[in-house]
């Protein structure tokens, strides 16, 4: 498993273009897979649970490098709209508020892997 600490990590989430391709990727899957209301005994309900799940570990992992880690609750908030209201304004919404506050604000880390004392 890569190693996402320190130097190595910043590299990765420490990049907004990075971050942006990854979220959008992830995106995909839950645009273009159906839910249907009895989803719940199906596999797309998993595998559109797995994709916000994995959209909030990557939104809290931007979040925390650019020290706003609350940033972690527009996917979850898109997810419980998105799996309660299929087809909702709200759930696009959060994700484009994730995004942007995920793009616009700059890492907050040191090279060496330490945060900013403010």
């Amino acid at each position: 498993m890569p190693d996402i600490s320190g130097e190595t990590g910043m590299n990765f989430f420490g990049r907004g273009l990075t971050f942006l391709i990854c979220y959008c990727l992830l995106l995909v899957p839950l645009y273009q897979l159906p839910l249907h209301a009895n989803a719940a005994a199906t596999s797309l309900f998993g595998a559109h649970l797995s994709a916000y799940v994995v959209l909030s570990a990557l939104t809290w992992a931007r979040g925390y490098y650019i020290e706003k880690e609350w940033i972690a609750m527009f996917p979850v908030m898109a997810g419980v709209f998105g799996l309660l209201v299929p087809v909702s304004f709200l759930v696009t919404l959060f994700h484009i508020l994730a995004l942007s506050v995920g793009l616009v604000f700059h890492v907050m880390v040191k090279p060496s892997g330490k945060r900013y004392q403010a």
